[in-house]
């Protein structure tokens, strides 16, 4: 598992099988699955941040200009 803070979103990737599972977290603890983003089996754990960078870069914001992997 690896928690990242997406622009300002909190969000949860976990391997699952042969592949990989998005959420976003709530504020108290509850995750809600992300089905229309899809994230290749072969990205390492490595490359996650900066695939959601470049997937969420809309997102972006003075106040939160970043990924930044929290866990």
């Amino acid at each position: 598992m690896a928690k990242f803070d997406v622009f300002g979103t909190t969000m949860i990737i976990t391997r699952r099988d042969r592949g990989w599972m998005l959420a976003i977290e709530s504020g108290l603890g509850m995750r809600r699955p992300v089905t229309d983003v899809v994230i290749a089996h072969l990205l390492v754990e490595a490359e996650l941040a900066q695939y959601l960078a470049d997937i969420y870069h809309e997102s972006a914001s003075i106040q939160h200009p970043d990924v930044i992997k929290l866990a």
